[in-house]
C-alpha cells in the first residue's frame, strides 16, 4: 500500500520506506522514520514531533501553520 498522509502511516503500518527522488532514504517503524529531519527533507516543511495520546505513534504538526495562525490575528488577550 502506498501512503502519503505521515498521520495515517504512523498510526497504521508497522514498517515505512520514504523515498526521495526514487531513492530509498529510510526504512523502519514509524517511531523509526518518522522525524521532524525527514519531513523537512521529503516536503521542505517544519514540523514538531508529538506523541498520539491514545495509539502512542508520532504525529506531525505542521509550525507553519502554528505560526501563520498567531500572525493572523496580531491581538493580545488579556484577562480582566
Amino acid at each position: 500500500m502506498v501512503l502519503h498522509d505521515l498521520t495515517s502511516v504512523s498510526r497504521y503500518a508497522d514498517h515505512l520506506l520514504a523515498l526521495y527522488e526514487g531513492r530509498l532514504v529510510a526504512a523502519g517503524s514509524p517511531r523509526e522514520v518518522v522525524a521532524e529531519a525527514l519531513v523537512r527533507r521529503l516536503y521542505g516543511i517544519d514540523c514538531t514531533r508529538v506523541r498520539d495520546p491514545v495509539s502512542g505513534a508520532p504525529l506531525l504538526a505542521d509550525l507553519r501553520r502554528a505560526g501563520a495562525g498567531r500572525r493572523e490575528t496580531g491581538r493580545r488577550h488579556s484577562r480582566a
